[in-house]
């Protein structure tokens, strides 16, 4: 009986460390989890058709997620708050609008960087002034 008990306990871990690494292959693979994203926020007049979830991209191509979003409160401005890829930089300066999609009608929030040399750092917030829409 020892014996069994002490050989079920082992081929439970096995089968939870296994299930582990399987998870955390699929997750790096499939770019579900960016460990090198980094967090940015944009604050614009209308956020018409986005949500969590929504892309961000630039020039077409996705960048990042809408992670948040919410409205600032006194200055009536939708707040977003962005994960972008850990490789892509964005000059500073840029513009923001809303587009859709014409094959899945979805918005999303599109980015057109600055002419600026100098790069946004993680963190920085892209303000109502630099935003269009």
């Amino acid at each position: 009986m020892k014996q069994s008990a002490l050989f079920d306990t082992f081929l439970g871990t096995v089968v939870i460390l296994i299930a582990a690494g399987f998870l955390s292959f699929a997750y790096t693979e499939t770019g579900a989890v960016d460990l090198s994203a980094y967090d940015m926020t944009a604050t614009m007049a209308h956020a018409d058709g986005l949500g969590p979830g929504s892309d961000v991209r630039i020039a077409g191509l996705p960048v990042g997620t809408v992670s948040d979003i919410g409205l600032l409160r006194g200055k009536y401005l939708a707040v977003l708050h962005l994960r972008i890829r850990g490789d892509v930089k964005i000059p500073a300066g840029p513009t923001l609008s809303v587009s859709s999609d014409l094959q899945s009608h979805s918005a999303y929030l599109q980015i057109a960087p600055g002419d600026s040399r100098r790069m946004l750092p993680p963190g920085s917030v892209i303000a109502a002034k630099a935003a269009r829409r």
